[in-house]
């Protein structure tokens, strides 16, 4: 079974996530707190969803942080944010994909099948 691990400072969105991602038939962990690169790294999850403005963390800095190890550098990274044109900052920070927020079900279904096959 795929895991997922979803990083927000917003209820809802957490709560959002997990509904659908367990209507897939993933196994979901969720984090209202800031995760830093190591503790990602010892849950080993083959997706992470992360919020890119974290109360003390930076979402992108972590992407980076998690990109750049040769230990996780293949876990799929997905960036939560509300910037419409967020996608242009995929490059530089080695997002796999990004969420528009406010989540929706098909943005969220549609995003997770695309790396759960």
């Amino acid at each position: 079974m795929k895991q997922v691990l979803a990083i927000d400072k917003d209820i809802p969105t957490l709560n959002t996530i997990n509904y659908y991602a367990h209507e897939l038939g993933l196994e979901v962990f969720s984090s209202p707190g800031e995760l830093n690169a190591w503790e990602v790294k010892m849950l080993n999850p083959d997706i992470v969803l992360i919020d890119c403005h974290l109360n003390c963390l930076n979402g992108n800095d972590l992407c980076l942080q998690l990109k750049s190890d040769p230990q996780t550098q293949g876990i799929t990274i997905i960036i939560l944010s509300g910037a419409q044109d967020y996608h242009r900052a995929l490059k530089k920070i080695h997002a796999d994909a990004y969420l528009l927020k406010p989540l929706n079900k098909s943005g969220i279904v549609q995003t997770l099948q695309r790396f759960i096959n």
